[in-house]
């Protein structure tokens, strides 16, 4: 992923895990010139990350906090592994060097989560 620091987000896509959860199966970030597609390997938990050259967008959805992503720019990435290994979250930075969306994978599903800051001066 780190190839894709200085992309514009053009568009996110989403697919839902099942109406019983607010995970997701597929979170498909649309960049300047590609897709890149996050899924979860179903046997270790772990992001699985495809880059394509086009989706059919009708099999997805555009979740409606995707907007405040489209224009900005990825600036960081961070792929840590947990302390067995597995590559089960991702954090980018959107238009500054510090995480700003967090993903993980649990159960199967990518839980999506913004990052907020609190100021520990006041």
């Amino acid at each position: 992923m780190e190839e894709f620091i200085g992309k514009t987000i053009k568009n996110v896509f989403c697919k839902s895990f099942d109406i019983q959860t607010n995970g997701y199966s597929n979170i498909t970030f649309q960049l300047d010139d590609v897709y890149v597609a996050l899924t979860v390997n179903d046997d270790t938990d772990e992001f699985e990350i495809a880059i394509l050259p086009a989706i059919n967008s009708a099999l997805f959805k555009i979740p409606y906090w995707s907007t405040s992503l489209v224009g900005k720019k990825i600036v960081g990435v961070w792929k840590p592994h947990n302390q067995n290994g597995y590559f089960d979250f991702l954090a980018l930075g959107i238009d500054e060097f510090i995480p700003t969306i967090s993903m993980s994978t649990i159960a199967s599903e990518i839980k999506l989560g913004v990052v907020g800051y609190v100021d520990a001066n006041k």
